[in-house]
Order: structure tokens, then C-alpha cells, then sequence
């Protein structure tokens, strides 16, 4: 770029930014000319404001706002109420010239006698259902995916491979034998559960919809229970290994506490392991709540060794094995050779299988103003494998 043509873009840029600072100069001269004449009406209306307020008794409020207030309705409900029944408006407290009794701040002969329109009890929305031992098993320990199929019959078999052991150390030019491979299977058998309730017109119409919602919801509860209940049952009469504890087991107490978390803990070990040598992973571990109360107090907590977690107020891991507090499991007794905790390998123990999932129909009787609710499901629950299960139990003597 020549000497000429940089000066002449220098001068358009002078010019360019002189034009900016006076447009700047001019927007800057308008914002203030127009706050000014916004201060200007301001001091204008309190002038104004004052000299009214120095010659009338109520005065006037000088507002920066001009918005109308909002009518009270309830005012004039009172005006438009007086002025229909030609009343004269009294003060609370004052006498009454008309009638000549008195206004008073006493309540006396105000009391509403509605007891005849006053339920004899009021329910609250809470609802309180009996206690179902459901959700802590199915679904969660037992092998699943193996679902019958509709019109194959009411069992499934899971089909087991035998372990092949290799041969060797082999002497020079000795031959391999052959060995068959053995193959053996485990079956599930289809069961039905149900349940049927008749639900009366005239008790929902006494007692409301809530009787029905109750009914519908403890069924499949019930339902849900029986899953888990046959689940332990399958679990608890198997023919697995077992594990004696060294003392006998009694009813949780501060003074032998440690004691028995102990005793109980040594005996899970000593079986989590020996199911491992069996070729088994152990995962799980099934206790009554009063049985995993041993290992919550504080000198179970505080003693070194038990390799022990917690999930709230709810023990969670004793060692690699995640915990169940199952409500319907064997709690602690006197009672020898009796099982208190189960130990699993959850991908062989207990096999669940559907054949229906539960399924609710109802069917109105107009004969009896009533409707009949019946829910069914077909499901299989079998142990699968004996040696994925596992037992703690009592002495053989106490």
C-alpha cells in the first residue's frame, strides 16, 4: 500500500470514529435530558401533594405509582347487605340505639349443637395392610430365564454337562483313553397359585372405594409372598452342605452379643469357603433380622476380624456375601442341628420359572349386587443344584 493510500484510510478512519463519539455525544445528551424531566415531574407532583395535604384534614399519599387499588368485595358484600335491609352500620363494642342490647366480646351462646351431623369416626388416608413377607427373595437369588412355553407341557429341564478331567502326565508313546462325557439334567415343575374375593356393592357404598383398593392390593401381596415363601422353602428342606456352630445359639442380648456374632461369623466363613473348594461362588447369604441384629451391636461393630458393611440400619455384607434380612427365615433357638442362615451360589440354588404371570379378571354377580376378583398365575420355583446351597447350623448338642 502506497504513502497516499494508507493517509487516506487513516482520515476515513478519523471521520468513522469521529462520527461514532457524536452520535454517542447526542444519545448521551437525550437520556439525560429525558431524566431530568422525569426528576422535574417528580418534585412537581410533591409540591403538588404538599400544598393539598397543608389545607385538607385527611391530607393526601403522594405514589410513584398510579395503579387503582383493588376493590375490597367483602366491603362492599357489607355495604350493598346494610343498604338492602335498611340497617344502620354499628361499631363492634358500641350500644345499639335500635334494640338497646349491647355488642360484647363474650362467646357465650354461641355453641352449634351438630352432633347429629357429626360421623361417629373420621378415617384418615393412611391405610395400614398386614405384613406379607414379599420382595426379598424372587427375582433376586434365583436363576431365571427359563420360562415354560405354552402348550410344552408343565416342566422345564435345565440340561447340566459333567466335568471333564484332562489325563496326563502321559509316559512315552502312551495313548489317550477316551472318556464319555456325562450329562444330567435338573427339572422345574409348573404350579398354580390364585386367589378370589368377593367384593360387595353395598360395602363400597358404606365404606368407600378404598375397601376395594384394599382388597386388589393385598391379594397380589399375597400372591408375592408365596413366591418368596416357596422360594426359602426350596432353599431350607435341600440336601447341602453344612457348617455346626461351635456354641449353641440363644436369643440376642447385650451381655453375649459379641459372643454369638462371633460364633455365627466363624461358622459363615468356614462354609463360604468350603463351597468354594466345591467349585461353587457363593453371592448370598439369608438371615432373620434378629439373627443379623448380632453383628450390629457395638461390641460386634467395634471387634476386629468381622469383615462386616452396613446399608443404613440394615446389615448389608458379611465378608463377599451380600446379605438378606428375610423376615420369614429361621430366627436363632435353642433347638440342635437347626438351620439359622442359608448360604447360596445364586446362579445354581433355586430355579424360577413362568409359565403365566399373575394376571387379575373380574366378573360382576347381578344376581348379588356384588363383583368376584380372582388373580392366577402359573409359576415353577425347584432347587436346582444341592451344592450351591449351604447351612449354618445350631449344635448338635446344647
Amino acid at each position: 500500500m502506497s504513502n497516499d493510500e494508507l493517509a487516506k484510510a487513516e482520515e476515513e478512519l478519523l471521520a468513522l470514529t469521529k462520527a461514532k463519539a457524536d452520535k454517542m455525544k447526542v444519545e448521551m445528551a437525550e437520556s439525560a435530558r429525558i431524566e431530568a424531566e422525569k426528576a422535574m415531574e417528580l418534585k412537581i407532583r410533591a409540591k403538588v401533594a404538599e400544598e393539598i395535604n397543608s389545607k385538607t384534614p385527611s391530607g393526601i399519599v403522594e405514589s410513584g405509582s398510579l395503579t387503582k387499588k383493588p376493590e375490597n368485595k367483602l366491603g362492599s358484600f357489607r355495604n350493598s347487605f346494610l343498604k338492602r335491609h335498611n340497617y344502620k352500620p354499628v361499631e363492634y363494642g358500641s350500644v345499639n340505639w335500635q334494640t338497646g342490647y349491647e355488642f360484647s366480646d363474650s362467646d357465650t351462646g354461641c355453641d352449634n349443637d351438630v352432633s347429629d351431623w357429626t360421623p361417629n369416626e373420621v378415617f384418615s388416608d393412611l391405610i395400614w395392610s398386614a405384613f406379607y413377607c414379599k420382595g426379598f427373595l424372587a427375582g433376586k437369588v434365583t436363576v431365571r430365564g427359563v420360562d415354560f412355553t405354552r402348550g410344552k407341557g408343565d416342566t422345564v429341564s435345565i440340561r447340566i454337562r459333567g466335568k471333564r478331567t484332562a489325563q496326563g502326565p502321559l509316559s512315552p508313546c502312551e495313548c489317550l483313553s477316551c472318556v464319555s462325557s456325562s450329562f444330567t439334567k435338573v427339572q422345574l415343575k409348573l404350579d398354580s397359585y390364585g386367589d378370589l374375593a368377593e367384593i360387595c356393592e353395598l360395602d363400597l357404598q358404606l365404606a368407600g372405594d378404598v375397601v376395594k383398593d384394599g382388597i386388589l392390593e393385598d391379594m397380589a401381596s399375597g400372591l408375592a409372598e408365596q413366591l418368596d415363601v416357596e422360594i426359602y422353602s426350596q432353599l431350607i428342606t435341600a440336601a447341602g452342605s453344612h457348617i455346626h456352630m461351635a456354641e449353641c445359639c440363644s436369643g440376642p442380648s447385650l451381655d453375649d452379643c459379641c459372643m454369638q456374632a462371633v460364633n455365627i461369623y466363624d461358622a459363615i466363613v468356614q462354609l463360604e469357603a468350603q463351597m468354594r473348594e466345591s467349585g461353587y461362588h457363593p453371592d448370598f447369604i439369608i438371615l432373620a433380622p434378629t439373627v443379623a441384629a448380632y453383628f450390629k451391636y457395638r461390641e460386634a461393630v467395634n471387634s476386629k476380624g468381622l469383615q462386616i458393611s452396613m446399608n443404613g440400619n440394615e446389615l448389608s455384607k458379611i465378608g463377599t456375601l451380600s446379605v438378606i434380612e428375610f423376615p420369614c427365615a429361621n430366627a436363632c433357638s435353642t433347638v440342635t442341628d437347626y438351620t439359622i442362615a442359608v448360604v447360596i451360589d445364586s446362579s445354581r440354588a433355586v430355579g424360577e420359572g413362568w409359565g403365566m404371570k399373575p394376571k387379575m379378571e373380574q366378573d360382576r354377580n347381578i344376581d348379588c349386587d356384588s363383583t368376584t376378583v380372582a388373580i392366577h398365575m402359573y409359576v415353577g420355583i425347584d432347587e436346582l443344584d444341592a451344592g450351591a446351597i449351604g447351612f449354618v447350623k445350631t449344635p448338635l448338642r446344647c
